[in-house]
């Protein structure tokens, strides 16, 4: 934990259906938050963020960015021809 972000909390991770039109799933997760002094409320940051869409993506059997990349990477592919490979949009994977 960093020292702008010193506590923890943990927070239920709701997991959609592929199809996104209901829930899966919910998961209680640990992420790091800082505490506000007046209200006593949990504050979450970025790399709790970060952390709860990680969790999603797994539960979801999802490939995570960094992934893709390497994938792509591995495969010799450029941007351009991984979206076809995929058949979508050079912006959307």
């Amino acid at each position: 934990m960093s020292e702008r972000y010193p506590a923890q909390t943990e927070v239920p991770v709701h997991i959609p259906t592929l199809d996104g039109k209901a829930i899966a799933e919910t998961v209680l997760v640990k992420v790091p938050c800082r505490v506000d002094e007046e209200s006593g409320e949990a504050i979450l940051g970025g790399e709790a963020l970060r952390i709860i869409d990680r969790i999603k993506a797994r539960h979801m059997g999802l490939l995570l960015p960094e992934e893709i990349q390497l994938l792509r990477d591995r495969l010799r592919l450029t941007q351009a021809e991984m979206a076809e490979l995929l058949q979508i949009g050079a912006k959307s994977y």
